[in-house]
């Protein structure tokens, strides 16, 4: 049961789960069609073009990289900054540090003392 934008007791709220939909990759292609078809009638969107499945890759948490809007280094950040609070972590063991301080050595990064 769809409600009207006036009964909707947030629509903007509605509104943006409605664009989720559209962009989410574990959503159904006919909730997508209703989403789309409920923005242009309640919200007065205009179509809009979501990304193909082969375009959002495996997923956020999938086999494939994150690629970031400034050059596709984001994935590699994350990496190197976790090694490096596990260096600093006094809860790992002396090992897992050193295994953290090589790790950021063969990446070319300088691990912190």
């Amino acid at each position: 049961m769809v409600r009207s934008r006036s009964s909707s007791p947030n629509p903007a709220n509605q509104e943006r789960g409605y664009k989720a939909a559209l962009h989410n990759p574990r959503v159904s292609q006919s909730a997508k069609e209703h989403a789309q078809q409920v923005l242009e009638g309640q919200f007065n969107e205009a179509p809009a073009n979501p990304p193909s499945e082969e375009e959002q890759g495996v997923g956020k948490y999938g086999s494939q990289p994150v690629q970031s809007s400034k050059g596709g280094e984001r994935n590699r950040t994350n990496v190197v900054r976790g090694l490096k609070a596990a260096t600093h972590n006094q809860l790992n063991s002396d090992f897992g540090r050193s295994q953290a301080r090589s790790k950021l050595e063969d990446m070319g990064e300088k691990p912190e003392e």
